[in-house]
């Protein structure tokens, strides 16, 4: 898959979402937050639109 890479549990993570994460629970740390990374993630794609952004669905 283009764009991810093994996490250490036996999982693919996109690069993209693991850069957020990492992102998300360093500013959470800088402001004195404890957090630990979620389980599990949904991500989502969108579309933009000239009347606006669009989820779009993805092929079962």
């Amino acid at each position: 898959m283009v764009g991810s890479r093994a996490a250490p549990h036996g999982h693919a993570v996109h690069a993209d979402v693991n850069a957020a994460l990492n992102i998300l629970l360093r500013g959470l740390g800088a402001l004195g937050v404890k957090a630990s990374p979620p389980s599990q993630v949904r991500v989502l794609s969108f579309l933009p639109t000239p009347s606006g952004v669009v989820e779009r669905k993805r092929n079962p």
